[in-house]
């Protein structure tokens, strides 16, 4: 792996084709989305206090939420710290992090296959991985191996792996190569990583501005990335400082990062505009809001949320859902049932719904007709 200045730029000079599989049956349909019929809440648990990660279902339909629902249909518990989610084709893939396992379920939750990342890459590269993406035929994966890896959707066999950088969070698949958030441990020393899994290279860049990047998104040529910024002295009460939505511009001949939501630390994007929690630790009042990349402003949400965990937007129905901790003498209860709340896209309430314990990610069960 490489650590050197490289220009962001290069990203999008031509259009690289990515790893296909022509005979999968998971690859996404090309028709838009019509229907949503649910939301799938995956809830990691709460490591200390031996609580297994969970997951509940919202049905449109009836408007009622079952929890346990992994735990119901197949006799056994998910997994320890279920950090990430993604549903692609007809399969669900769930991230344990304690487990070092990646979950197949079909869309009912039936479980097809664990996936054992310390098998597939060996106990120091597969430990603990982290967030998923779907591109192509393949789920990718981070892993504080400092690894990012490919597996196939069929036999679920390791396809591609390669070196990043220290402690990989989120990343985004754009013009054939792979961005990947390096969050190292929130020590500020955060980095990008760019993959070409084509020509088998991992470029590391450290970015001006950016400290603890979480996860990464491309609008157009335009590159975003959600960081966590960094932590104050003992005299700033620790506080979170410098996080943020940010911009990565090319400024006297280098990457910056300018920021475009100050204090955001959770985000979601949705038809090019982004919706965000802003609530850093520290912070007096949580703010919640949607910036146009088009006009670059921000309009503000009227929404009340004890404790947010998680933000998405329904594809189809462009309704806002956020998670939230519930309180417990003025404090989060991490070890407590959640909630998740429904919004428009307004932010008019809607709904309140109680889930499992720690809400961590939020996926529809949207289908083509």
């Amino acid at each position: 792996m490489k650590k050197i200045l490289f220009s962001f730029a290069t990203l999008f000079l031509g259009a690289l084709t990515f790893v296909s599989c022509s005979n999968d049956d998971d690859i996404q349909p090309a028709d838009p989305i019509t229907i949503s019929n649910g939301a799938f809440v995956v809830c990691e648990g709460n490591l200390g206090s031996k609580i297994p990660g969970s997951v509940s279902y919202l049905d449109y339909r009836t408007g009622f939420v079952a929890n346990n629902t992994f735990l119901q249909v197949n006799g056994r518990v998910l997994g320890g710290t279920v950090n990430h989610a993604l549903i692609y084709g007809s399969k669900i893939y769930f991230v344990s992090t304690d487990d070092n396992t990646i979950e197949v379920t079909d869309r009912n939750l039936r479980s097809i296959k664990q996936v054992k990342t310390t098998d597939l890459l060996g106990k120091k590269k597969g430990i603990n991985p982290r967030h998923l993406v779907a591109d192509g035929g393949r789920i990718y994966f981070t892993t504080y191996g400092k690894c990012l890896a490919a597996i196939d959707t069929v036999a679920f066999s390791l396809k591609d792996s390669i070196q990043v950088g220290d402690h990989p969070e989120g990343f985004t698949v754009a013009n054939g190569k792979v961005l990947v958030a390096n969050s190292y441990y929130g020590t500020g020393k955060g980095t990008i990583s760019i993959v070409d899994f084509a020509r088998h290279t991992s470029v590391e860049k450290k970015v001006e501005g950016i400290y603890n990047p979480q996860d990464m998104y491309v609008v157009g040529n335009d590159i975003y990335v959600l960081d966590w910024g960094k932590y104050g002295d003992a005299s700033q009460n620790y506080a979170q400082i410098e996080a943020g939505l940010k911009q990565v511009v090319a400024k006297n001949g280098k990457d910056v990062a300018e920021t475009v939501v100050a204090n955001a630390t959770q985000a979601t994007l949705y038809r090019q505009q982004f919706y965000t929690i802003n609530a850093p630790y520290g912070a007096g009042k949580v703010a919640y809001g949607v910036y146009q990349v088009a006009t670059k402003k921000t309009t503000a949400l009227n929404i009340a949320v004890d404790s947010p965990k998680s933000i998405a937007v329904d594809p189809q129905t462009g309704n806002l859902f956020i998670t939230s901790y519930t309180m417990q003498g003025g404090w989060p209860a991490y070890s407590k049932p959640g909630y998740l709340q429904m919004y428009s896209a307004t932010g008019k309430k809607l709904n309140r719904y109680n889930v499992g314990v720690g809400p961590s990610t939020i996926l529809f069960n949207t289908e083509v007709h």
